[in-house]
């Protein structure tokens, strides 16, 4: 649908970035971010993960085992 006004939808997306974990919340009081919203939010991420001397490029996050 073209509303912005949502009820049942995820509120948040989890975003992996240099082996950390970010919660996003793209949808508040009801209504979905836009698409520069979302992009401030994720420019935020990589900086916050860029500045973080402890952060690594590693991919050893994920695993293939049944959840």
């Amino acid at each position: 649908r073209n509303s912005k006004l949502l009820y049942h939808q995820g509120e948040h997306v989890i975003v992996a970035y240099r082996n950390q974990f970010f919660v996003l919340n793209v949808i508040v009081n009801f209504t979905r971010l836009d698409e520069d919203d979302i992009y401030t939010l994720l420019r935020r991420v990589v900086q916050i993960a860029d500045d973080d001397p402890w952060s690594t490029d590693e991919v050893g996050i994920y695993t293939s085992l049944p959840r």
